[in-house]
């Protein structure tokens, strides 16, 4: 068999040429810009990648700074949400950055992190975030005024932007106030460049190992977090280091 390769330049041309048959496959990325639609009726096959959906802190923020407020951002996000309704099936849910089915997937430890929003206002009220003053919306160690995260995430994306905004309603729910903003790729390169955010919404391709190096390492283009802790990386090298036989047990 012979394969013909041709060049596309918008995405009404790859949608037309493949209703018309003149393409036969294409790759469609659910969560991406790239997500298109096509009308003729088609065989979908799903397979898993190493891309990574996740959010991070400025940890330089008032609030980012803060670890109890970090961790009960870990029960805040609906992921089932996010692979069935938004991503229509095509993603898996983690609360660690593991594939689920890696044979040194801790799953009992990750059950312990699923979604949970009682589980992060208590966690927030412990960290200080109460409503002190009866208005409905936390502040922060009865300062007087409300607490307010900001959440920034790329406009390109409506799944990114649909868990962004499922997220707000949620964090709402239980009285934390959240400020999306919703960017234009320049923009969201901008802000995350100059800090200027306490939360964002990203998404990275991993290695087949799931090699974090590149998000947690002070010195990488991609520490947006704005950590200068080295302390993640004796944990990394053991754990890509080790043997097959007693990985699990890192």
């Amino acid at each position: 068999p012979s394969d013909y390769l041709k060049e596309y330049s918008s995405a009404e041309s790859i949608i037309s040429a493949f209703d018309d048959g003149i393409v036969d496959v294409v790759t469609n990325d659910p969560s991406s810009y790239t997500n298109l639609g096509y009308a003729r009726t088609s065989e979908i096959r799903s397979f898993p990648t190493t891309n990574l959906h996740y959010v991070q802190f400025n940890m330089e923020s008032p609030l980012g700074r803060y670890d109890t407020i970090r961790m009960a951002m870990i029960y805040a996000f609906d992921r089932e949400y996010f692979q069935d309704t938004l991503l229509h099936g095509n993603g898996v849910g983690t609360s660690l950055p593991m594939y689920p089915t890696c044979k040194d997937y801790p799953s009992a430890y990750a059950d312990t992190l699923k979604s949970n929003l009682e589980t992060c206002r208590v966690i927030l009220e412990n960290s200080g975030l109460k409503d002190y003053d009866g208005d409905g919306w936390m502040e922060y160690m009865s300062a007087g005024e409300d607490a307010v995260l900001n959440l920034i995430v790329c406009s390109d994306s409506s799944a990114k932007t649909g868990m962004c905004r499922r997220f707000v309603e949620d964090m709402e729910s239980i009285g934390l106030k959240i400020n999306l903003r919703e960017l234009t790729w320049d923009d969201y390169k901008t802000a995350l460049e100059e800090g200027d955010f306490d939360m964002y919404y990203g998404e990275v391709k991993l290695r087949n190992n799931f090699d974090l190096t590149e998000l947690l390492d002070p010195d990488s283009s991609l520490n947006y977090t704005r950590s200068t802790s080295t302390m993640y990386e004796p944990y990394m090298n053991n754990y890509l280091a080790a043997a097959d036989s007693v990985r699990s047990s890192l």
